[in-house]
């Protein structure tokens, strides 16, 4: 711990700098000018930092204290030989806190046996020409004595308290106390409403966009002109506020109003767009909707870990969490813009949920059965017990199996509903149209099939037009009664059909089901029409 004496509070905050440094911190001045071996005799009596110490430190027994009454022990000890750094606290003209510091050299040789910390310690300037510079910058004439040349990273230090003062740095500190807040909000409030066309979902959706940019003006306005500390710099007193403005803290307060209610408006909007969407851009928007949940929910869990065990941590922890988990929407953009592997977040929604309840669960189980056992082996025994943790960890491996397989079964039918086939299916021969020739009988061959396969029916069939009036084009089993039928159309003309049959213990197709497959089939419609025009589909049943 610092501790610097004769009340000199300044020179307390230098040895805190120095030991933080690692660089040790004793409390020092300037005992005497050797001109001749060009040195600076430095020391003191009391304070001394021993991790630095050339040798072994001396407890030496005073008769009479140096300047006071009194006898007793006082430390005595050199620094270490080798590159060495002194640093001072004093203040400018007009009360702002300044560091002063200086590289020198620690030389062996004889000193005082007094009680004190003496070092000779060597400038490169000589001590005439250093103690006249070092006297030009105002110092108090105590400062503190570290090992190593710690200048560049007093200088880092310097910059993050924001005691330095040298060109451009004030402007820098006041303009990065606020340009962040317009990107960093805008990635929640504003980019939710133009994902993934770059439109926003309708025109009523101006006004939320409104709300948005209204707020982060606002709150940026309120960050560059707040009077007193800058925020993220608090030893820099805004250069461009003045006290008068100090009654607009309600810019600040409405600011945060509005970025809130446009953080709230995105998501509502992205939840708008997803049940307006059709299959690929729901898909698109789930990436994104993953990334940003994972961002969000990363943040909010490191502060709470924090606000649970070390509520006295600096948020470093929260910002390093915050950044890493912010790279992922860029990611998910990437993936859903490129559109590689699109339909893959149906499984990591699935696995996420599946691997997250498990966890939560485990962790709730083993902690409470901890706590129960522990009570009950006190309370039976008047003693803690190492059973309890013993008998936790069977009671969670009997149960983990049997949890993971019926979580795995919600998963599945909330995540990975059998319907998102058809989309993949459609998808594909979209982009097959394209760029091939079409077959009319194996599209439809492969439509039956991805139908039946997604919808979980054990018959079915596909009728084309042909010669004006649908023909049978390939079947599977028998549809028997009261078959379910779909058009296969285009909005201009119809070209076929497509008849599925009742489902094993007559369960009836979902809306969801319903509209994945006409989905489909307006696809595949699509991909016939040209051809259809131009040859009718001559009879050719496939069994």
């Amino acid at each position: 711990m610092a501790a610097s004496g004769e009340g000199d509070l300044k020179t307390n905050i230098a040895m805190l700098i120095l030991d933080r440094l690692g660089a040790g911190g004793s409390y020092t001045e300037f005992y005497a000018l050797d001109f001749d071996e060009e040195f600076v005799l430095m020391g003191h009596d009391g304070p001394a930092h021993l991790a630095i110490a050339e040798g072994r430190p001396v407890a030496r027994a005073l008769q009479l204290y140096h300047g006071k009454a009194g006898a007793g022990l006082s430390i005595e000890m050199k620094v270490r030989t080798g590159p060495v750094t002194i640093l001072g606290v004093t203040q400018t003209a007009d009360g702002r806190l300044k560091l002063v510091a200086a590289e020198g050299e620690s030389i062996p040789g004889p000193t005082f046996r007094i009680g004190n910390t003496n070092s000779r310690i060597r400038f490169a300037s000589g001590p005439r020409d250093f103690f006249d510079s070092w006297c030009s910058e105002g110092p108090t004439h105590h400062v503190a004595l570290g090992v190593g040349h710690q200048l560049s990273r007093i200088r880092n230090a310097a910059d993050l308290l924001g005691v330095a003062h040298h060109a451009g740095a004030t402007f820098t500190a006041w303009l990065a106390s606020w340009s962040w807040l317009p990107g960093q909000v805008s990635i929640a409030a504003v980019l939710p409403l133009f994902f993934p066309d770059g439109r926003l979902p309708s025109r009523r959706w101006r006004w939320a966009l409104a709300v948005s940019g209204a707020g982060i003006a606002l709150g940026a306005a309120s960050l560059a002109l707040q009077p007193g500390p800058l925020f993220l710099f608090p030893g820099v007193l805004n250069p461009y506020s003045d006290p008068a403005l100090e009654p607009l803290v309600w810019i600040a307060r409405l600011s945060f109003v509005l970025m809130a209610a446009g953080v709230v408006l995105a998501a509502v909007s992205v939840l708008v767009r997803y049940r307006r969407s059709q299959y690929r851009e729901r898909q698109q928007l789930k990436w994104f909707a993953y990334a940003a949940a994972v961002a969000a929910c990363t943040v909010v869990t490191t502060i709470l870990l924090r606000a649970t065990f070390d509520p006295s941590a600096d948020l470093q922890l929260v910002a390093v969490a915050y950044w890493l988990s912010l790279g992922a929407l860029p990611v998910a953009i990437g993936i859903a813009v490129l559109r590689h592997r699109l339909y893959d977040i149906d499984v990591l929604i699935s696995r996420t949920f599946v691997y997250g309840s498990l966890l939560a669960l485990a962790a709730g189980v083993y902690s409470a059965s901890i706590r129960l056992f522990q009570y009950l082996f006190v309370q039976a025994t008047g003693n803690k017990s190492d059973f309890a943790f013993v008998i936790s960890t069977l009671i969670l491996g009997a149960a983990f199996l049997p949890a993971r397989k019926r979580i795995e079964q919600v998963a599945d039918r909330w995540f990975n509903r059998r319907e998102r086939k058809l989309d993949v299916f459609a998808e594909h021969v979209e982009l097959v149209a394209g760029i091939s020739v079409i077959d009319p009988r194996a599209l439809a061959r492969r439509l039956l099939n991805e139908s039946m396969s997604a919808l979980g029916c054990k018959a079915g069939e596909v009728r084309l037009l042909g010669r004006g009036a649908d023909t049978l084009v390939v079947a599977h089993g028998e549809l028997g009664s009261a078959p379910f039928a779909l058009p296969i159309a285009t909005p201009k003309a119809r070209l076929g059909s497509i008849s599925l049959a009742a489902r094993p213990g007559r369960a009836s197709y979902s809306s969801a089901e319903i509209a994945a497959l006409t989905h489909a089939t307006s696809v595949v419609a699509a991909a016939l029409a040209p051809l259809m025009e131009e040859q009718p589909t001559e009879p050719a049943l496939v069994r």
